[in-house]
């Protein structure tokens, strides 16, 4: 199923009655229970939200010894160790950090940092704006 990741947290109602609150830094499942296809797509077009992209890795096969070609000489345990390692890759959750901590950070007005972020081409057009770790390393580099 595809995800948004909120960048601000915002409120919102999936059937018109009832208004949940979506949160800044939260994954939500779209066409799950979490949020449907219409709210997602109102988040992403106000650059309240972004889409999830989902790494998705092989699993790796299972070989024994001699089923190996002969050339390859290494041993079952040493191809069971590298297939371990793997499996411990952890995919790191998005810090958002608004313009204005930015600001009080690099001791700036946050005006000039929303300035140099539209200049840059990024969406931060207020001080409660979020900025992903990336955003923040090319507003650095700018200044």
């Amino acid at each position: 199923m595809p995800k948004i990741l909120m960048k601000q947290s915002k409120p919102g109602s999936m059937d018109g009655m009832t208004t949940n609150l979506y949160k800044a830094g939260c994954e939500y499942e779209i066409d799950g229970n979490e949020i449907n296809q219409s709210l997602a797509t109102t988040f992403i077009n106000e650059h309240w939200a972004t889409m999830v992209r989902e790494r998705v890795m092989p699993a790796p096969t299972e070989t024994t010894y001699h089923e190996m070609a002969p050339e390859i000489k290494a041993p079952v345990e040493e191809v069971e160790e590298e297939v371990e390692e793997e499996k411990e890759i952890v995919v790191p959750e998005a810090k958002i950090v608004r313009v204005y901590e930015l600001a009080k950070e690099m001791k700036k007005p946050w005006q000039e940092i929303v300035k140099l972020a539209d200049k840059l081409g990024l969406d931060a057009s207020k001080a409660q704006s979020g900025l992903t770790e990336s955003d923040i390393k090319a507003i650095k580099k700018a200044i």
